[in-house]
This record gives C-alpha cells, sequence and structure tokens, in this order.
C-alpha cells in the first residue's frame, strides 16, 4: 500500500477501516524462539504479554511478536528484552561484545548450572536452582561469591562456575554456529545520517525518525494515541509497506498512548538498509498506515 489512502477506496470504507484496526485484536503473531548460550538452555522460565512458561528440551519459547520477555531463575531475573526468534547473553544485556563482564558472568552461570556438566548436549537446568535462586548484579566484583550458594545447590554436577575462558569460547562456538554476528554497527551506509518526518494519517501519529547506524533508528518526539492491535513500525521501500519485503521493527506499539517520546528501534537481524527506505506506524491486522516518513 502507498504512504497514501487508494482513491479508489471511499472516505466510507476508509472510516471502517480504520474504526475497524481500532477494536480488539483479531490475530497473533506468535514467535517461537530459542534462548541460547552454550548450547540450547532448558529451564528457564519466562513471562511474556500474556505468555509464560519454561524454555523446553530446545531452549523453546513462545511469545507475541514486538513484546518484552523476561527471563529469570526463581528469584534472579535478568533484564527484559524484546522476544525475537534467537536470543543470547548478548540481547539480554544489549551488549556488542562478547567480552562484556555481564555477558560472561550470565555465561559462566548458565554453563555452571547445567545439570551434567556437559555444554555439548544442551543446558539443563533442574528445578532445584529455582529455590537457591537470589537477585545478583552480573556487573558485580563480588559475582563469584554472591552465585556460589545458588552454584553449590543448583542439582548439577557442577558445584563450581566455569572459568571465563572456557565459558566465552563456548558461547563463540554458538554464535559462530548460528551465524549470529557480535560486530556493532556500521555507519557507511548512505542513509546514515538522514532525517525525516512522519506524515500524519490517522490516530494522531507525528514525529521524526533519524538513522543513527547501519541498523538503528531513533524516533523523536514521537506521538500516537495507541488505539489498534498490531502496531508496529514497518520498514519497506517506497511506502509499500504491505509488501512481502516489507517486515515489522522493534516494540508493538499498540496499547498505550505515546506523547513526545524517543524511542530506538533496531533492524531485524536478517534486515539492513537496503530493505527500506521509508517507515510507517502500521496497523499490520487491517493494513492500514497511520502516518508514515520517507528518506530521500
Amino acid at each position: 500500500m502507498n504512504t497514501k489512502t487508494p482513491r479508489a477506496i471511499t472516505p466510507i470504507l476508509v472510516a471502517i477501516l480504520v474504526a475497524s484496526c481500532s477494536g480488539e485484536e483479531t490475530t497473533i503473531d506468535l514467535i517461537d524462539g530459542v534462548f541460547l548460550d552454550s548450547a540450547t538452555v532448558q529451564g528457564l522460565s519466562y513471562t511474556a504479554a500474556t505468555r509464560s512458561g519454561i524454555t523446553d528440551e530446545n531452549g523453546g519459547f513462545t511469545a507475541d511478536r514486538g513484546q518484552d520477555i523476561e527471563f529469570f531463575i526463581g528469584d534472579l531475573k535478568l533484564p527484559t528484552v524484546l522476544a525475537k526468534e534467537t536470543v543470547t547473553p548478548l540481547d539480554i544485556f544489549s551488549a556488542t561484545s562478547i567480552d562484556d563482564t555481564r555477558v560472561v558472568n550470565l555465561s559462566r552461570l548458565l554453563q555452571a548450572l547445567d545439570k551434567d556438566g556437559n555444554p555439548d548436549n544442551g543446558i539443563e537446568i533442574d528445578p532445584a536452582a529455582a529455590n537457591a535462586a537470589t537477585v545478583v548484579d552480573f556487573a558485580s566484583p563480588t559475582f563469584d561469591q554472591d552465585v556460589a550458594p545458588l552454584v553449590a545447590n543448583s542439582g548439577s554436577v557442577t558445584v563450581e562456575l566455569v572459568n571465563s575462558s572456557t565459558a566465552v569460547d563456548n558461547l563463540q562456538e554458538t554464535l559462530d554456529t548460528n551465524e549470529i554476528t557480535t560486530e556493532p554497527c556500521g555507519t557507511d551506509h548512505p542513509l546514515v545520517g538522514q532525517s525525516a518526518t512522519f506524515t500524519t494519517f490517522f490516530h494522531q501519529v507525528a514525529g521524526q525518525v533519524s538513522v543513527v547506524d547501519n541498523c538503528t533508528l531513533e524516533v523523536t518526539n514521537f506521538n500516537y494515541d495507541g488505539r489498534g492491535p498490531r502496531v508496529f513500525f514497518y520498514g519497506a521501500l517506497n511506502g509499500e509497506y504491505d509488501a512481502t519485503s516489507a517486515f515489522p521493527m522493534g516494540r508493538r506499539l499498540d496499547g498505550r498512548p505515546y506523547s513526545g517520546d524517543s524511542i530506538t528501534v533496531k533492524l531485524p537481524d536478517d534486515r539492513t538498509l537496503d530493505d527500506m527506505n521509508s517507515i510507517s506506524v502500521w496497523c499490520a491486522d487491517f493494513a492500514i498506515d497511520f502516518g508514515s516518513a520517507v528518506f530521500e
């Protein structure tokens, strides 16, 4: 669909569609994701929107696309992240380096909690770990001491933390196998540095969007009344947001109003700036552009 409503759609039909898009959600876009460290991680509890559960033997979890998800072991809660197909310790801490202290310590802990201590056949966390887990700071200089009681009483054959170099090597092997890059975004794309202003069509959408680097957009002074089911930022070429090549980015926008907000939007792992030159606040259920911006 173009950034403007086609003339063939009458004003009455537009009103009906917009009213429908302001009602209850009619479909749900689910993610069947996987939590990875040295291998898949089984036994992590998680909560995502209206969904919750425990990662299965394949490290699997289910979440609504665009919603936040929180993983935890008993009282030890990891930072909330955006649900996506693959989650690693790097995603948990929004880190770009595998040597980030928090990433290293989370990997050390997960690998130490593996019931059989074998990183090659998957990490399985025993339910006993939830009873021994407490709140910890993964950047704390006393991290080893802080998690010692959890490791010792987790039900794992391992009773001490895995050393840093071993944990990092195991995690790196998994990242390489799954072709997950840890390199920071570059800034060499022609769109980097460009800005555009949203044109308002419906639901008070307004604001500006700037391309920060090769995989990051920054939306500022953002307004939207929060109405409509399954509303996302959508990227597309030439405003064709209903094309098969168009794609959602970042968190879902429906369910809360925005007024002068700033939002950082990351491109999906399988997309680049070559796949878009325009962005829309897009109602996915009814294919309606609430407001959009085009980069020149």
